[in-house]
């Protein structure tokens, strides 16, 4: 079983790892989008990856952590 970490990070600290975040999520869901064959918004930001199952797995893991990290945020907000 992993272990579970807990961080203790300012405001502008958690801003900033969770803005790295969401920009690493938009890269795999627009590199996801070019293996599909679709049009991205931005090409320039995808990533290079073994095909789009793999993208497409990279895609879901950013945006399953980001979902998770920001309702954990938002439960501490309501707690303050």
């Amino acid at each position: 079983m992993p272990k579970t970490i807990q961080l203790i990070l300012t405001d502008d600290e958690f801003g900033q790892l969770f803005d790295g975040l969401c920009v690493r999520e938009t890269a795999w869901r627009q590199t996801a989008m070019l293996m599909r064959g679709e049009e991205p918004d931005d090409t320039a930001v995808c990533e290079e990856c073994n095909g789009v199952e793999e993208a497409e797995a990279l895609e879901r893991a950013y945006s399953e952590l980001v979902a998770k990290i920001h309702q954990q945020y938002r439960s501490q907000l309501a707690e303050t």
